[in-house]
Order: structure tokens, then C-alpha cells, then sequence
């Protein structure tokens, strides 16, 4: 019952980042990008897999940082200690050579979502989804 529920908050986490990319702005995309991050870093934590689930609680962070991004908190200074720390918690939580797939990710989605064009969004978010995918079905 309990791999059940954990791919069903995965399933949850999956339909709210194809809602993210029906939005037209980087507004919206963020918005549901954040409760994303939010649902498969649960969704990593309850299977053990640390790496994705920490980088997914630094996702969610970092969108609501670039969601305000007329704040003195959004500079590219934060943007970079954004893409270190991906870096070192990966790091930190590295366990096999998938979580190399976690942080890459991670750190492409970064790059996308600092992007205030979502077209660009997209396009650098499609490449990020794939290192996700294989890094969830590894993580089983």
C-alpha cells in the first residue's frame, strides 16, 4: 500500500508540472513549479532517495525567490549560490551515479527558470525532465 501512495504523490507531482507548462508566463510556471518540487521532494524522501529530495526542497526555494523576482533577493549573486549549493548538497547526498542525473537537472531547470522568456523556460525545462525521470526509476 505504501508504494501506492508514494507514486500516487508522484503522479500528483507530474500533473502539476504539465499544468506549469500550460501557463504563459514565468509567473505561473513558477507558481506550479513550486508545488512541483514540493510533491516529489516528498515523493524522494519517503523512497529513500535523499539527493532528489533535497534538490527538489532547493527547487521550491529557489522558484519562490525567482517568483519574486523584483526582490533585492533575486540577483544573479543568488543565482549563482543557487546553482553551488545544487552542487554541494548533491554532493553531500550523493549516493550512485544516478544522483549525477539529479543535480544536472536541477541545475538546468535553474538556468530555465532564471530565464524570464517561458518559451526558453520550456525548451531548457524539457532537457532538464529527462535526467528526473531516469533518476525516479532508479530511485524505485
Amino acid at each position: 500500500m505504501f508504494h501506492y501512495v508514494v507514486q500516487g504523490i508522484g503522479v500528483v507531482g507530474f500533473i502539476l508540472a504539465v499544468i506549469s507548462f500550460q501557463k504563459n508566463t514565468n509567473k505561473g510556471i513558477l507558481l506550479f513549479q513550486t508545488l512541483t518540487s514540493s510533491m516529489f521532494a516528498l515523493q524522494f524522501f519517503l523512497l529513500g532517495a535523499y539527493t532528489g529530495s533535497v534538490m527538489n526542497v532547493l527547487g521550491a526555494i529557489r522558484n519562490i525567490v525567482f517568483y519574486n523576482r523584483k526582490s533585492k533577493l533575486a540577483n544573479k549573486y543568488t543565482f549563482y549560490a543557487i546553482m553551488i549549493l545544487y552542487v554541494i548538497l548533491g554532493i553531500v547526498t550523493y549516493k550512485n551515479y544516478f544522483s549525477i542525473l539529479s543535480i544536472v537537472g536541477m541545475l538546468l531547470s535553474t538556468i530555465g527558470f532564471w530565464i524570464e522568456n517561458p518559451k526558453y523556460t520550456r525548451r531548457i525545462s524539457l532537457i532538464s525532465s529527462p535526467c528526473f525521470f531516469v533518476y525516479n526509476l532508479s530511485s524505485r
